[in-house]
């Protein structure tokens, strides 16, 4: 059986890919929360009563976490075949980890660790896969701001930034590892708890268009469950392609070029080089 593994698998869209995927693959949830954790699990199992699943903990705003993640996976399995980076969170309050946004910390630099951390793994399998859930929300994300401790941001551009950085982390690993299948998507606007800190007049407006404009977990996981289990040749043109509604598709932002890919994958490295 193929190996799967899927961060923020607990809720939202993540648990519903889960779910799904848990009918062919061995999966591996990657969570924040043991109890949250534990609990998707067992709802992941339920579904999937001839299914495989485990749960690795870890919170990807913790370096030292991601790593100590990875090489527990490395420790028990010798191939995977597609990761799925799923997880990405909207704060209550814009915050810094080691200087950068709390948000693209995690969604981009936890993810890429974990990625190049795994990376043997995936080339193992010989057919490695990893799917990127980014957002359209990558359209409010800005390049000069990934960086910059701008204590005047907002938590929607902070959101938007991370779901840029998740389509130019895409081009990187595709421009990096030459035998590695990557793509990132829009999911939908999913009807989650991922928004359950906004607060304010955002909030209301919500509220109000939440049955007209959401579209539901099941609905939101289904491009992410197509590039983890479409054919190779399917996909093998669209190498790096930013998928909508499991078609290829444009990406929307000015700012998702190989020039900035290049540049955040530079930024980003030092991050994450002492654990590689």
């Amino acid at each position: 059986m193929k190996t799967i593994l899927i961060t923020g698998a607990n809720t939202g869209i993540g648990l519903a890919a889960a779910i799904h995927l848990a009918k062919s693959f061995h999966v591996i949830a990657l969570c924040r929360s043991v109890s949250k954790g534990t609990a998707a699990l067992q709802e992941i199992l339920a579904a999937n009563p001839g299914g495989s699943a485990e749960l690795v903990v870890a919170d990807l705003a913790d370096l030292d976490q991601v790593a100590k993640a990875a090489d527990a996976i490395i420790a028990k399995h010798k191939t995977l075949d597609v990761l799925l980076n799923n997880a990405g969170y909207l704060p209550e309050t814009v915050k810094y980890v080691n200087g950068v946004e709390e948000t693209l910390f995690a969604s981009h630099i936890g993810h890429m660790l974990l990625t190049m951390k795994l990376m043997p793994l995936l080339e193992a399998s010989g057919a490695g896969r990893v799917v990127n859930v980014s957002s359209g929300a990558h359209m409010m994300g800005k390049v000069e701001r990934m960086f910059s401790a701008n204590h005047h941001n907002s938590t929607i551009r902070a959101y938007g930034d991370a779901k840029l950085a998740n389509v130019l982390f895409t081009l990187g690993l595709v421009a990096h590892y030459k035998h590695l299948k990557a793509f990132s998507l829009h999911p939908g606007v999913v009807r989650t708890q991922f928004a359950r800190n906004i607060k304010g007049f955002m909030k209301f407006m919500l509220s109000i268009f939440d049955k007209v404009m959401f579209i539901t977990p099941d609905q939101g996981a289904k491009t992410s469950i197509y590039l983890c289990t479409a054919p190779d040749s399917e996909l093998s043109t669209h190498n790096g392609g930013y998928f909508d509604k499991s078609k290829p598709s444009r990406r929307i932002s000015k700012e998702a070029t190989a020039h900035n890919a290049t540049w955040l994958w530079e930024k980003s490295l030092p991050f994450v080089q002492k654990y590689l």
